[in-house]
């Protein structure tokens, strides 16, 4: 995830490039031609590509953390929070298209962070709960109301 998410300063700042230079081929672009703005439509279709998988990967996460035994709660714990900030994090760099010519860096609010830290707590033992967090997370920012 934090390979997709920062593309554009991962390639300016600090010269690394983490996207598969043959999927950048496959597309039309490469490591060279990231940031090119007339190769922008082949760059996004790779990413678009990376993200794809990525979407396949969390369902997996998912999956394997409602597996785990209630009875786990430590080990249900270190599973949640990154994947609630996973799906939050895909949902973003899923809708923001703009980012790799903007060299934005997406981003969950802390606010987003906060809520889905203490709903995820809440719910740790339900894992109806935690399908419906994750979810939901997934769908649209997860803001408790008076959380900053």
């Amino acid at each position: 995830m934090n390979i997709l998410k920062d593309v554009a300063r991962d390639a300016e700042r600090e010269n690394s490039i983490y996207i598969p230079e043959e999927l950048l081929r496959e597309h039309g672009s490469s490591h060279a031609m990231i940031l090119a703005p007339e190769r922008l439509r082949q760059t996004r279709a790779a990413l678009a590509a990376m993200v794809q998988l990525a979407w396949k990967d969390l369902d997996g996460a998912r999956s394997y953390l409602l597996l785990i035994p209630r009875r786990a709660i430590s080990i249900r714990l270190s599973c949640v929070l990154p994947l609630l900030f996973a799906c939050a994090t895909l949902r973003d760099l899923t809708r923001a298209q703009q980012s790799l010519v903007l060299r934005e860096v997406v981003k969950i609010s802390r606010a987003e962070v906060k809520s889905l830290t203490l709903i995820g707590f809440l719910v740790i033992l339900s894992n109806r709960g935690l399908a419906w967090l994750a979810d939901r997370a997934t769908r649209r920012p997860f803001v408790l109301a008076g959380v900053r």
